[in-house]
């Protein structure tokens, strides 16, 4: 009898495909590890909270004392100043690209206005001096909030609106947009 000798067979190199698969799976699992660290580090429900702390109006009512075509003999303006809160939530600053106010009318007009800017404030302190008297603490556009950090400033918006047509309005809101975000409408309460 003789004694069976076990046979090797030699097996060619690795399939390329299965060798290929192996790696595209190692890096897929590298991938979702990176990704989730950097979602768990950067991503919040919302990237940043706004809030009007207090709102400030200052009706106006104008009376040109010669008619021209151009000008009504008298009309109404509102100044709207809120306070707005910015928080950043992210770990990233957020730069602020611009701030518009709207108010929707009881018959359903709507006027929009963007924020003034700090040479537009010259001219208007000069022709309301009251204005003046609420500060120069404002949220511009273009500020920069650091990450985990609140803004807080003043937005100066004006309406071609009576007093009585603000009260009476259906709705009145605060737009800020932002470079590489979305943006966040802050609503002006009815009775502010």
């Amino acid at each position: 009898m003789s004694a069976s000798v076990p046979s090797f067979q030699q097996t060619g190199p690795a399939n390329p495909v299965i060798t290929w698969l192996k790696w595209l799976g190692i890096a897929a699992v590298l991938f979702a590890i990176v990704a989730g660290i950097v979602i768990h580090f950067t991503y919040h429900a919302t990237f940043a909270d706004a809030t009007l702390t207090h709102t400030t109006l200052y009706p106006a009512h104008t009376v040109t004392l010669e008619p021209s075509p151009m000008h009504d003999v008298g009309h109404d303006e509102m100044y709207v100043l809120p306070m707005v809160s910015l928080h950043d939530n992210l770990t990233l600053p957020i730069s602020l690209e611009g701030i518009t106010g709207t108010v929707i009318t009881a018959d359903d007009q709507q006027f929009d206005c963007n924020a003034a800017y700090p040479d537009e404030l010259a001219r208007v302190y000069a022709f309301y001096p009251a204005l003046a008297a609420n500060g120069n603490n404002l949220l511009l556009r273009g500020t920069t909030v650091a990450h985990n950090t609140t803004a807080q400033g003043l937005v100066l918006v004006h309406f071609p609106l009576s007093q009585d047509e603000w009260i009476k309005r259906k709705s009145a809101y605060l737009t800020l947009t932002f470079y590489y975000q979305p943006p966040i409408i802050v609503p002006i309460k009815a009775y502010e």
